[in-house]
């Protein structure tokens, strides 16, 4: 991976774009083995996806998800500093409507999660491009958007320029990188305090604007900064463990309460403001390196 060198950052050393090593040998027999196994419990476990889907329950699906992925799926949910208690959890109250809730970028399981978390309200999901425009994306727009290397997001989402009339109406997710990473940093923000303040009211005049950030924290081999295969995608989630932390953090007013978006970017890594790549390491800094890593 000598050859990417450009594409890391010169103070911390780390390379946002570089996929997860795939681990050598195996045997092709044993993969068509997996999938097929998890194919039948799909099929099984269906019944209880459909009557999760009405109750919403976070510990449910994680039940569900350990049982359909191969290796077992852990989530550890937190909460204003506060570990969710799985017997007091109360469907609907963690996420509030009329918010924007800024969610680091690294990996098809977001979506999931995010799904989990909203406790059956209904939601939008946001993500920037390199522009600034803002596109709206559904569950399976960000699954695809997220599989084919999240690049170009017009062609997985509708540009939206006002959602005042709807602020109220839905939890809003917002990815502000616009783009994956391999979750060894935050990628510099796309959105700013005036585009997201036009694209709330649709003015230049800036007006509160309430936010949280939440952060979601996935084993290092599930991410997924480049495009990959279906084959690849399958395997890796029948085969692998899925260990998920997610830190909801509190709602405030972005920039007053002393919350600016680089005080979010820095909440999205784990408050470790040492570890932020450079500027520099865009959308546009992938797409060159994605132009290269694929010509190699």
């Amino acid at each position: 991976m000598e050859k990417f060198t450009n594409w890391r950052d010169k103070g911390t050393g780390i390379g946002p774009f570089l996929p997860p090593r795939s681990p050598k040998g195996g045997s092709i027999m044993m993969d068509y083995v997996f999938i097929v196994y998890g194919i039948i419990k799909s099929v099984l476990l269906l019944p209880l996806v459909l009557g999760n889907l009405v109750v919403d329950s976070i510990y449910m699906w994680e039940i569900i998800l350990s049982v359909l992925f191969g290796s077992g799926c852990k989530i550890d949910l937190m909460v204003d500093g506060r570990k969710l208690k799985r017997q007091n959890e109360q469907k609907g109250n963690i996420l509030s409507k009329g918010v924007i809730y800024m969610v680091n970028f690294t990996s098809i399981i977001d979506a999931m999660i995010l799904k989990m978390i909203c406790g059956g309200q209904n939601f939008r999901i946001l993500v920037p491009n390199e522009n600034g425009k803002f596109f709206q994306l559904g569950l399976i727009g960000l699954v695809k958007f997220t599989k084919n290397g999240s690049l170009d997001v017009e062609r997985y989402g509708n540009e939206i320029s006002n959602i005042e009339k709807e602020l109220d109406k839905y939890i809003w997710f917002m990815f502000p990188e616009g783009t994956t990473s391999n979750g060894k940093s935050v990628l510099p923000f796309v959105v700013t305090s005036a585009n997201l303040n036009e694209v709330i009211y649709g003015d230049d005049e800036m007006k509160p604007v309430k936010v949280s950030s939440i952060r979601i924290k996935v084993n290092q081999s599930l991410t997924t900064p480049l495009r990959v295969s279906l084959w690849s995608l399958i395997k890796n989630l029948f085969t692998k463990k899925i260990s998920v932390k997610c830190n909801v953090h509190k709602v405030v007013i972005l920039d007053r309460d002393g919350v600016s978006l680089d005080t979010i970017r820095v909440q999205l890594n784990g408050e470790d403001s040492f570890k932020l790549v450079s500027k520099s390491l865009n959308i546009d800094s992938k797409r060159r390196f994605v132009e290269e890593y694929f010509r190699k």
